[in-house]
C-alpha cells in the first residue's frame, strides 16, 4: 500500500509510514525505528507535490514533518536521503517548500556529506529564475568544476542567465569564475588534441556568455560597486574575444568610482574609454561626481590623482569635468572655479558641461547666502556668471539647455525674476534656432518664480508656452494666485473698516 500511494499521493503515503514506524519500527533499531528504504522512497515522492492539486498546509506540514524525522537519523542515513530530498524539493512545484531545499543543502556542507558529480549536474540543470531562493546554484557550478566534472553547457549558460538582475556581487564572481575557469580548460584540452601545424581549434560560440548578458552583468556590477566583478567580466570579454562596449565601459567606471580608493582606476577607465572611441557623457560624468561627492576628501584626492600623475592620459576634459561636478554639487565655489584655471593650465578647452558647473555652483552660494540673509554675493556672482557666458561665446561654445537652466536657476535665487523672464522669452521666440537651448524645466522654474512674485499674468503666460502641460505647475500658480486673491480682499475690508471708524470720529 505504501509503494503504491507514494507513486501518486506523498501525504497519504507518509501516514502510511508514520503508522508503520509507530507498529513496526522495531525492525528498525538504527535509526529509532524508521525504515531506511521507506523513507528513501518518500523523499524521492516528494518531488511529486504540486499546489495546484493539493491543500497547501497539509503538503507544508508534510514537509516539515518529514525534515524533523531525516534529522533525527544517523549520518550513514542521511548521506543516502539528503540528495535525494534535495533534489525533490528543488522539482517539486510549490515556491515556498522549494526554499526548504537551501536548508538541507547547507546541512550536507556542515555534516560533510560527499556531493557526487551527478547530483551537482543534476542540480545546476534544475535552475529556474523564479526559484533562485531554492539552492546557491553558484556554489553548485563551483563545487561542480572543482570536482573536475564537466557540466552540460545547456545547463551551465541557463543557471548563469538565471541570476539576473546580477546584483550579487559574490554570487556573481563564483559563478563566473567557475564558468571561465571551466571554460579556459575545455579549450586548453581541445587544443592539445589538434597538432601544432593545424589550423586553431574550433569554437563553439554557442556555449559562451553572449556580449549582451556581459553588459548586464557590468551593470549589476555598477549597482553593486564592486570592482573584483567588473574586473571578471573583462576577463571574460578578453577570453572570448569581444570587444568593450559603450555600456561596459560605464559600467566600469561607476563601478571602480564607487570605491573610494579606485580613484585612478577610474579615471584610467575613462582614459581607455576615449581611446575605444566613446567620449564619456554628460550622464556618466554626473553619476560619478554623485557617488565621490559626499566627502570632499573624496573630491580633493581624485584631483590630486589627476595633478600628480605622470600620466599624461589620466588628465582630461572629461575627467576634470568630473572633479568639477563634484565640487559645484558640494556648493564649493572657489575649488570649482580653480577647474577652469587647470584647463587652461594643461590646454584643455572647457565645454558646455564645464561652464554649466560654474554657473551651478555661483546658484548654490547665493542659495546658501541667502539662508544665512547675505546678499552681498548677488550682483558679484550674477556679473561672474556674464563673464562666464561671454568667455563661453568667445570660444565658439554654444549655449545648451544645462547652461541656460543653470544661469535661469541663478537669476532666480538672485532675485532678477524680470531678466530670467526676459531670458526665456528670447529663446522661446527665436522659434526652432534656439529651442535646445530652453526646455520645460526651464520654463517651469522662471513661470513658478513669476507666480510667487505675484506676477500671476507673466506666470501663466509661461505655462502655456511650455510643449506639454504640466498639471503640478497649474495647480500650484492656481494656489499662489487663490492666496493673493484672499489676502487681497482681507486688506481692502481692513481698509475700509478703517476708514468707516474714521469718518464716525
Amino acid at each position: 500500500l505504501f509503494f503504491m500511494l507514494s507513486n501518486r499521493d506523498p501525504i497519504s503515503a507518509y501516514k502510511v509510514l508514520l503508522y508503520y514506524n509507530e507498529h513496526h519500527g522495531h525492525a528498525h533499531p538504527e535509526n529509532n525505528g524508521k525504515s531506511l528504504p521507506m523513507y528513501k522512497r518518500i523523499t524521492s515522492s516528494v518531488r511529486l507535490l504540486d499546489p495546484k492539486h493539493g491543500n497547501r498546509n497539509e503538503m507544508h506540514e508534510f514537509v516539515v514533518s518529514l525534515l524533523a524525522d531525516v534529522e533525527e537519523m544517523d549520518l550513514k542515513a542521511k548521506t543516502v536521503l539528503y540528495p535525494t530530498l534535495v533534489a525533490s524539493l528543488v522539482g517539486q512545484r510549490s515556491v515556498v517548500l522549494g526554499k526548504y531545499a537551501r536548508d538541507v543543502y547547507d546541512a550536507m556542507i556542515v555534516e560533510g556529506i560527499e556531493m557526487k558529480l551527478g547530483f551537482l549536474s543534476k542540480l545546476l540543470s534544475m535552475s529556474k529564475y523564479n526559484r533562485q531562493e531554492d539552492l546557491p546554484f553558484h556554489d553548485v557550478l563551483a563545487r561542480l568544476v572543482d570536482k573536475g566534472g564537466r557540466p552540460n553547457p545547456m545547463a551551465v549558460l541557463p543557471a548563469i542567465h538565471n541570476m539576473f538582475p546580477y546584483t550579487d556581487a559574490e554570487q556573481m564572481c563564483v559563478a563566473l569564475k567557475a564558468w571561465l575557469d571551466l571554460e579556459k580548460l575545455k579549450q586548453d584540452e581541445m587544443s592539445n588534441s589538434y597538432d601544432l601545424d593545424d589550423e586553431q581549434a574550433p569554437w563553439n560560440e554557442e556555449h559562451v556568455i553572449d556580449l549582451s548578458t556581459l553588459e548586464m552583468i557590468s551593470s549589476g556590477a555598477a549597482r553593486a560597486g564592486s570592482s573584483s566583478l567588473i574586473l571578471l567580466v573583462w576577463d571574460i570579454l578578453e577570453f572570448c574575444g569581444y570587444s568593450p562596449t559603450e555600456a561596459i565601459f560605464e559600467n566600469t567606471v561607476v563601478a571602480f568610482a564607487s570605491q573610494p580608493d579606485s580613484l585612478r582606476q577610474t579615471f584610467a577607465a575613462m582614459a581607455t574609454m576615449r581611446e575605444y572611441g566613446h567620449v564619456p557623457s554628460r550622464p556618466l560624468i554626473r553619476t560619478i561626481s554623485y557617488v565621490i561627492r559626499p566627502r570632499q576628501s573624496n573630491v580633493n584626492n581624485g584631483l590630486q590623482v589627476l595633478l600628480g600623475n605622470e600620466d599624461d592620459k589620466l588628465i582630461s576634459l572629461e575627467s576634470l569635468n568630473v572633479i568639477m561636478s563634484a565640487y559645484a554639487e558640494r556648493g564649493e565655489t572657489e575649488q570649482t572655479l580653480d577647474i577652469l584655471n587647470v584647463m587652461e593650465e594643461n590646454n584643455i578647452q572647457p565645454n558646455e558641461d564645464s561652464y554649466s558647473f560654474a554657473i551651478e555652483v555661483l546658484g548654490k552660494e547665493i542659495h546658501r547666502k541667502k539662508m544665512n540673509d547675505d546678499s552681498s554675493f548677488l550682483h558679484k556672482n550674477i556679473d561672474i556668471a556674464v563673464e562666464i557666458l561671454t568667455k563661453m561665446e568667445k570660444n565658439g561654445v554654444a549655449p545648451t539647455s544645462d547652461v541656460v537652466r543653470q544661469y535661469l536657476e541663478l537669476l532666480c535665487l538672485a532675485g532678477e525674476i524680470e531678466t530670467a523672464t526676459t531670458v526665456v522669452e528670447h529663446y522661446i521666440s527665436n522659434g526652432d534656432e534656439c529651442t535646445p537651448c530652453i526646455n520645460n524645466k526651464s520654463i517651469y522654474r522662471v513661470a513658478l518664480a513669476n507666480a510667487r512674485e505675484h506676477n500671476l499674468d507673466k506666470a501663466k503666460e509661461l505655462a502655456e508656452q511650455m510643449s506639454e502641460t504640466i498639471p503640478a505647475l497649474q495647480r500650484k500658480i492656481r494656489s499662489i494666485e487663490q492666496r493673493y486673491l484672499h489676502l487681497q480682499g482681507l486688506r481692502k475690508r481692513h481698509n475700509f473698516t478703517n476708514t468707516d471708524s474714521s469718518s464716525q470720529n
